[in-house]
């Protein structure tokens, strides 16, 4: 069972889809110990990644997918397209654009790494970094909030 979390799944989510379908659930666990044996077939790991996203581990699937796209068109980036119903590339700009929003930062400078992967330089807004440390230390005394506030700015 250990090598179901290397491949994606931990022993909770392995239960879960076992009592569900038994027989997924051995399909699952005998795929799995080929790709960490290095055992497998050309086909296995996508038989995994899909038989993971039968099974209702939806996010796995997507996480695993994600990480095994090397290049548009191969058979990842069909299997994400044929599961999810949609091309990763199209989800990527708002998956950002989300990140930046919700962690209160701007990015600069985008690098792609690889395909689908790309590294930003990010600043983040003083007004933004204050509520967040405010948030975070609300058990701080005022005092220690009156000199945070000076130290940046604002």
């Amino acid at each position: 069972m250990a090598g179901v979390r290397a491949a994606g799944l931990n022993r909770a989510e392995l239960s879960e889809i076992r009592a569900r379908d038994p027989d997924a659930a051995s399909e699952i666990t005998l795929l799995n110990q080929r790709i960490i044996e290095g055992s497998d077939g050309p086909g296995d790991l996508i038989r995994f990644i899909r038989l993971v996203f039968i099974a209702g581990n939806k996010e796995t699937s997507e996480e695993m997918l994600r990480a095994a796209i090397v290049a548009k068109d191969d058979e990842f980036f069909r299997l994400y397209v044929e599961l999810f119903g949609q091309s990763p590339e199209d989800l990527l700009e708002p998956a950002i654009r989300d990140y930046a929003r919700r962690f209160g930062v701007v990015l600069h400078n985008p690098r792609r790494t690889r395909f689908l992967q790309f590294e930003y330089s990010a600043t983040v807004s003083k007004a933004s970094s204050l509520r967040r440390l405010l948030r975070i230390r609300t058990t701080r005394s005022t005092l220690w909030n009156s000199r945070r506030t000076a130290s940046l700015g604002t």
